[in-house]
């Protein structure tokens, strides 16, 4: 049991999955919300918060390998780097144990727009408003450095309103989207929310959101989930206003291509309906509310926590340390491959200056990138070794080695031809 659960786990990782296992296993259960494969839902009382809204949080425990709440991951890092995640939920911890993960979340405060609207279609203003919130939460998804992030499961009972202010909830079906890919290995979905290619007709994208969104859009406006027919007459009767419902009816056409290209298209569009709509009565628009404690800051930090930016800084600085012995041992040893000046090298063939100098470049780099490449919070970020263990780290180095002495023999023959050879 414990090599199949720890085996993907670097020990670097290992002390802080230990710890976030830990804080997500000392919660206490004040209910479970949602329970069934693969998913369950609890809420729950943090240790040691205290009382008050800030006290609880949401554990989540996914089972199976089919990736559901790996999103989690990709979005607790995002959050730790000061990227803009207003609209989503903040993760506390992450954690894996085999194929189980689990996920503990702050408590989000509000109330469903699902139970809102079954108390009666809203207004097309709020409607709209609410609708451009819904598209920045997920364009803070599509801007995620992992790449986009697309949900696959916006619905009404998947957003939080309070007051002005909206989140985006449920990632547990979320997946990174991939170039190439022909459609999604595991298909999910809400019917009536979900677009065609989620049930096999192709990949999720960014424009599966966007047909998502339109279709919270209709339903807020309608009361209910439009049908089929209504759906292919362009939501004519659908109680969805003239001005909204050609916005509506390309955001839900059936093949993406005919969609908005992005979530930020479809929201500039109801942007421009809302300014023509004006404010209710003649009256300025309330101001958001207060963010609740347990809640994600509002707008992105104009600079990054201390610790990030010591750990940015410390990565750069490393970096030109790495670069600048790079340079001059390559220069040196091209040097003298390329202008041999004692008489053992100019004895020697070219073939075998190039082999001394691969010897020493994988010498000398050895040594040196040895205390830099490893897996850990203080890592150096140079894209080549940063993020591989250092075995790998020095494999690349070297062949980069290779690679720039054949292009540097190659040049100086261009350049100079027979330089090299008459250098053998």
């Amino acid at each position: 049991m414990g090599n199949r659960a720890w085996g993907h786990v670097d020990a670097g990782d290992l002390g802080r999955e230990l710890d976030a296992l830990d804080l997500i296993g000392s919660c206490e259960v004040e209910r479970v919300l949602k329970q069934g494969p693969p998913e369950t839902t609890e809420l729950v009382r943090l240790p040691g918060a205290g009382e008050g809204s800030g006290a609880r949080g949401i554990r989540k425990t996914f089972e199976g390998d089919e990736g559901t709440g790996a999103a989690y991951r990709a979005l607790a890092k995002a959050q730790k780097e000061g990227y803009a995640c207003d609209r989503l939920p903040r993760v506390r911890a992450v954690a894996r144990v085999g194929a189980t993960r689990f996920v503990l979340l702050d408590y989000v405060e509000g109330t469903t727009l699902q139970k809102i609207v079954e108390a009666g279609p809203l207004a097309p203003p709020r409607t709209l408003d609410v609708t451009i919130e819904i598209c920045r939460a997920a364009e803070e998804l599509h801007a995620l450095p992992t790449g986009p992030l697309i949900h696959r499961d916006i619905k009404p009972s998947n957003v939080i309103v309070q007051g002005d202010r909206v989140t985006l909830i449920d990632l547990g079906i979320a997946r990174v989207w991939r170039a190439g890919a022909e459609r999604d290995t595991v298909r999910f979905g809400t019917p009536g929310f979900a677009p065609p290619e989620q049930y096999g007709y192709g990949q999720t994208s960014v424009e599966s959101d966007v047909y998502a969104i339109g279709m919270v859009l209709a339903f807020c406006l309608a009361g209910r989930v439009p049908d089929s027919q209504e759906r292919a007459d362009g939501f004519a009767g659908a109680d969805v206003p003239e001005a909204v419902r050609p916005l509506v009816a390309r955001a839900c056409s059936f093949d993406p291509n005919d969609r908005y290209a992005t979530v930020a298209d479809f929201r500039r569009a109801l942007e421009g309906v809302r300014r023509a709509m004006g404010a209710p009565d003649g009256a300025a628009r309330p101001a958001p509310a207060d963010l609740p404690p347990t809640s994600y800051p509002r707008t992105r930090p104009s600079r990054a926590p201390r610790a990030a930016r010591g750990a940015r800084w410390a990565g750069i600085a490393w970096n030109a340390i790495l670069l600048a012995w790079f340079s001059l041992s390559l220069v040196a040893s091209a040097g003298n491959v390329l202008a041999p000046t004692t008489a053992s090298d100019l004895s020697m063939s070219l073939a075998a200056r190039a082999v001394q100098y691969a010897g020493f470049m994988g010498v000398a780099q050895a040594f040196f990138w040895l205390p830099f490449v490893y897996k850990g919070d203080r890592r150096s970020s140079f894209p080549l070794v940063g993020k591989v263990s250092w075995v790998r780290g020095l494999a690349r180095c070297w062949g980069l080695a290779l690679v720039a002495t054949f292009v540097t023999f190659v040049l100086v023959e261009l350049l100079a031809p027979g330089t090299v050879v008459r250098a053998g």
